[in-house]
């Protein structure tokens, strides 16, 4: 008890002390260093009332002169001192009876948290609901879009999400195009190509830019949107061609990527008919020849250019085919970028992009620089409905890329909603038709009477969409059969699909193009493989899957500036829906074009009269012919 007593009369006694150290980790910082510099590193100056002043419990006077300290430090939100108005100002605008009022410890701290702006919940300024875009147009006529989708398209890339637009309607003469040679041009004026489309005028300056320069710098990779036929093929064949007339030693420099063999064959004739006189060789990979027989090739032809199928060129990778190297590469081209990144292929982008990275050409220290120089490659990608799904673009390692999108013109709306539309487009001389038909069970019959009973007769180079193999043999029996019982035309109608054999393909579609076929009823299987100028009619019999597959199919007309007409077929409530859900509605169209409605009656016969009548009676009789054949077919 004692000692407690002394202890108490020793706090008593004992003065508060000064000078109490800072609350902080610094050992060498004092309160006197913080009042001699007057720093408080930003902090908001609160007017603590001096442990003197304040009736404090002396035994409290060191921690309370330790808080004063630490809250000296704290800064505080507020407005910045640019906007604040001086001192003096303050304290001439404050009322005699505010500087009157209470100056206890509890009002002054209670009028410093009142002048506390909570600056980090001040709201972000928000949209408004209706923005318009260039012309006055409502951004709200845009097809909505989900907000997954909305959120997959938000996480594209700056350089996808906003590329550079090219309007369809662009032409500049060949003639005017810097960096072609002379002999590239001659070519071009013997195959009577005059005017460079919008996608070739905008990716040719890009491409001929670098084809005379040896420096190992790295080149930008090409992106390019352009819809079917609007001269993608022509667009790098010709750079490429220019780059390697010059060649002395025959190596693997360009590669072309194709899905199909049908355009093997369409992209091999364009690059032999410009190489012609340059003494390149060209090889194609595909089915057609066994794989050793390949193998033979490659090494006795030694190619300067391969255009082959993913996998094809996946099997002599991993085989390591003799004389078949990817190291002195320049160029690789991805034509139908979509389709090939959709389907693995034998994970081809892995392998080819780890071919090309692996297979450098290696020199020893002691040679000069210029004997270890190689060109990086350049890729490029084509597509009439580029992907833009980074996960699968990151597979192909795009480096500095520039990215075209051909079609809305060169000032269109580079939004994400508007991007979105532009990955798919049509033609712009496509006109589109969709017709109602009101009965699923003479849809055949219905097809051939639009055929026959338009202004002008529709009876050579028609294209008829089906969505299975079935389908398609079923279908061309069965027009063949309605011809000879009802119309008695004499229509040549074939089927195009992937039961039919390779070879069989190829000699349809070669009697197609020279007009010996009237109608060809096909599948998906030759949606990008043919690019046959005269056709000027496409029919989607079925419904195509998605808008993807839409856009491909009527792109084998309306091709090159040409004309033509996409007829689509819907029948009940549940199809039309879908057409303008997922197809009509979900396309860019430039100049404000829409898809027509048509009805069925506006195309057939009136029903009621003798020849609507006498064509139903002769469906019946075609049918009951193909049920017959079936049914033998099967017994045999």
């Amino acid at each position: 008890m004692a000692s407690k007593r002394k202890l108490k009369e020793l706090e008593k006694d004992e003065p508060v002390p000064k000078a109490v150290p800072s609350y902080t980790d610094d050992e060498d910082s004092s309160d006197d260093d913080v009042a001699a510099n007057g720093a408080t590193n930003g902090a908001a100056d609160v007017d603590m009332p001096d442990a003197d002043k304040v009736a404090i419990d002396p035994k409290y006077a060191t921690f309370y002169k330790r808080f004063q300290v630490a809250a000296s430090h704290i800064p505080l939100s507020g407005a910045s001192a640019d906007t604040q108005p001086d001192a003096e100002e303050t304290e001439e605008a404050v009322p005699v009876e505010e500087q009157q009022q209470d100056n206890s410890l509890a009002s002054q701290l209670k009028r410093k948290e009142e002048q506390v702006v909570p600056a980090d919940l001040v709201p972000l300024p928000l949209p408004t609901r209706k923005q318009t875009i260039e012309g006055g147009a409502d951004d709200t006529a845009a097809p909505r879009l989900s907000k997954k989708r909305a959120a997959e398209l938000a996480a594209i890339p700056k350089w996808l999400a906003e590329p550079t637009h090219v309007a369809t309607e662009t032409r500049v003469p060949f003639a005017d195009l810097a960096g072609l040679s002379p002999r590239m041009r001659e070519i071009l004026t013997k195959l009577d190509y005059k005017e460079a489309f919008a996608v070739q005028a905008a990716v040719l300056p890009a491409l001929l830019e670098g084809v005379n320069s040896i420096a190992p710098d790295v080149r930008p990779d090409i992106l390019v949107n352009a819809a079917t036929g609007s001269g993608k093929t022509l667009a790098y064949s010709i750079p490429i061609i220019d780059a390697l007339a010059s060649r002395v030693v025959p190596r693997v420099r360009a590669l072309v990527l194709l899905p199909t063999r049908p355009l093997i064959q369409q992209v091999a004739g364009v690059l032999q008919s410009l190489a012609k006189g340059t003494g390149l060789n060209l090889l194609t990979l595909g089915a057609e020849r066994t794989f050793r027989d390949e193998q033979r090739l490659v090494s006795s032809l030694q190619p300067d250019i391969i255009v082959a199928t993913p996998g094809r060129l996946v099997d002599h990778i991993r085989s390591q085919t003799p004389g078949f190297t990817l190291a002195h590469l320049q160029y690789l081209v991805v034509d139908e970028a979509d389709r090939l990144l959709n389907q693995s292929y034998q994970e081809w982008a892995e392998v080819v992009i780890a071919a090309i990275e692996t297979t450098t050409v290696s020199a020893p220290d002691y040679q000069p620089v210029y004997a270890r120089w190689q060109r990086t490659v350049q890729k490029l990608i084509f597509s009439a409905t580029l992907t833009r799904d980074p996960e699968k673009m990151a597979a192909l390692r795009i480096r500095r890329p520039q990215v075209y999108v051909v079609g809305g013109g060169a000032t269109a709306d580079a939004s994400v909603a508007a991007n979105d539309r532009l990955e798919f487009s049509v033609p712009p001389t496509l006109t589109e038709r969709l017709v109602s038909v009101r009965n699923a069970s003479v849809k055949p019959l219905r097809l051939l009477q639009i055929l026959l009973h338009a202004a002008e007769p529709i009876t050579d180079y028609v294209l008829v969409f089906v969505k299975s193999n079935e389908a398609a043999a079923r279908l061309a029996r069965l027009l063949t059969l309605i011809d000879e019982q009802v119309f008695h035309r004499g229509l040549v109608i074939e089927r195009c699909s992937g039961e039919v054999d390779p070879q069989q393909r190829r000699r349809t579609l070669q009697a197609f193009a020279a007009g010996k076929i009237n109608v060809l009823v096909c599948t998906d299987l030759i949606a990008r493989g043919v690019d046959i100028s005269q056709i000027r009619h496409v029919f989607n019999y079925d419904l195509p899957p998605g808008r993807r597959e839409y856009v491909h199919r009527v792109g084998r007309t309306a091709r090159a500036g040409q004309p033509g007409t996409a007829w689509t077929l819907a029948t009940d409530h549940n199809e039309h829906k879908y057409f303008w859900n997922a197809i009509g509605d979900r396309i860019f169209r430039e100049n404000g074009r829409a898809v027509e409605r048509v009805h069925e009656a506006e195309l057939i016969e009136p029903e009621g009269t003798r020849e609507y009548y006498r064509q139903e009676d002769g469906y019946k009789i075609a049918l009951e012919q193909l049920g017959t054949e079936v049914t033998t077919k099967k017994t045999e």
